[in-house]
């Protein structure tokens, strides 16, 4: 952003919001736009893993453990 304001020729000292710049040069944030979309991508490619922390954390719970069916005490100290 700041090769834009060099540009505009705005000092640091006149604060002008970000997205008055992009409106005074009529650009896009292309870049921007462009991470976000790759994130979402990555985010469904590691969502359709069934095993993965990513859906793991989204979902809001752990996969549950199978429980042994014996016990480790001996039957005389139960």
């Amino acid at each position: 952003m700041w090769c834009y304001r060099r540009l505009l020729r705005i000092p640091w000292t006149q604060h002008k919001t970000n997205e008055w710049i992009l409106g005074e040069l009529k650009v896009d944030r292309e870049l921007l736009d462009r991470v976000n979309s790759l994130n979402l991508g990555f985010y469904g490619h590691t969502r359709r893993n069934y095993e993965s922390l990513e859906n793991e954390m989204v979902q809001g719970c752990v996969p549950a453990r199978l429980q042994k069916s014996w016990s480790t005490t001996p039957a005389l100290d139960r």
